[in-house]
């Protein structure tokens, strides 16, 4: 039997934790995921972060890095997008 047919919260678990350990989160990152997306509040915490930086060029490797470790979703991309946009 499949693991996530018998347990679906412990196989996204699992899966979780191996996303975690491929791309290495570092506790600001753990910290990032544990924010709400259907609230907007992984979207305002990066937007914030994102003002931090002083380059485009700092922003854009930014932004890149969190999709690519997928610390930031299509849906969290689309809400910071439309928060810049304001």
């Amino acid at each position: 039997m499949r693991l996530k047919a018998t347990d679906e919260a412990l196989h996204d678990n699992v899966v979780d934790k191996l996303i975690e350990a491929r791309f290495k989160y570092t506790a600001t990152d753990r910290d990032i995921k544990k924010l709400g997306v259907e609230n907007g509040e992984r979207a305002k915490f990066v937007v914030k972060k994102l003002d931090s930086f002083d380059t485009n060029t700092k922003k854009k490797d930014y932004l890149k890095d969190l999709r690519e470790r997928q610390i930031v979703s299509d849906k969290v991309f689309e809400q910071i997008k439309y928060l810049l946009r304001r």
